[in-house]
C-alpha cells in the first residue's frame, strides 16, 4: 500500500523543481506503484514530512504563535488609538 495518500484541498498554486536523476526516476516508479498523480504524490509526501519532522512542528507552532501575539498587540494599539480619538 502506498504511504502518500494526499487529497490536498483549497486552492492550489504551481511549483517548479529541478530534481536529480535518481529522484525523478524513483518517483516516476512510485506513481506507477500508487497510481496517484504528481500533484497528489508531491502534496502528501510534503504533507507527511511537515507532520513527522520533529523540529518543524514546534518551530512552526512558536512562529504562529508570536505572529498571533504581534496581531494582538497591533489589534490592541488600534483600539487604544481609536478609544484616544473618541475622547
Amino acid at each position: 500500500m502506498a504511504l502518500i495518500q494526499s487529497d490536498a484541498k483549497g486552492k492550489k498554486v504551481s511549483l517548479t523543481v529541478e530534481l536529480d536523476k535518481k529522484t525523478n526516476a524513483a518517483l516516476k516508479k512510485y506513481l506507477r506503484f500508487s497510481g496517484a498523480d504528481l500533484d497528489r504524490v508531491v502534496a502528501g509526501a510534503l504533507q507527511r514530512l511537515f507532520e513527522d519532522d520533529e523540529d518543524f512542528v514546534p518551530w512552526v507552532k512558536d512562529k504562529d504563535q508570536k505572529a498571533k501575539e504581534r496581531a494582538d498587540r497591533r489589534a490592541q494599539k488600534e483600539t487604544s488609538s481609536v478609544a484616544a480619538v473618541a475622547r
